[in-house]
């Protein structure tokens, strides 16, 4: 499954690398222009109320401050923020929300702190 954010006048939406996007680009390029990025890859964070926790999208992005944030995309049912980063930034990404939400004396309401 892909991510899909708009705006007024754009709308972005990411494929499965095993997708014809040559196809895809030509078939859309009929429609407006059409702008390929590749060697990207979704981060998807879950947990129960995401949306409605105050501060929680401050403390992701925050930890995502050296990371170069292409998209970012809530799910419809509040459970989920979806980014889209480098691949090559996916391994510090999450090292770096992990060291946020599960290694600091505040721990988070919205996710799930691993038993040890």
């Amino acid at each position: 499954s892909g991510l899909v954010t708009t705006s007024e006048y754009s709308i972005a939406f990411t494929v499965d690398s095993k997708s014809d996007v040559a196809k895809l680009q030509q078939d859309l390029s009929d429609h407006g222009r059409v702008q390929v990025f590749t060697g990207k890859a979704s981060l998807c964070l879950v947990g129960e109320g995401l949306r409605g926790c105050a501060g929680v999208t401050d403390r992701i992005f925050r930890a995502l401050s050296n990371v170069n944030v292409t998209m970012v995309s809530f799910g419809a049912s509040g459970l989920n923020l979806s980014v889209v980063i480098d691949e090559e930034q996916v391994e510090n990404a999450v090292k770096q929300l992990h060291r946020e939400f599960f290694e600091q004396k505040v721990v988070s309401e919205v996710f799930d702190v691993p038993a040890n």
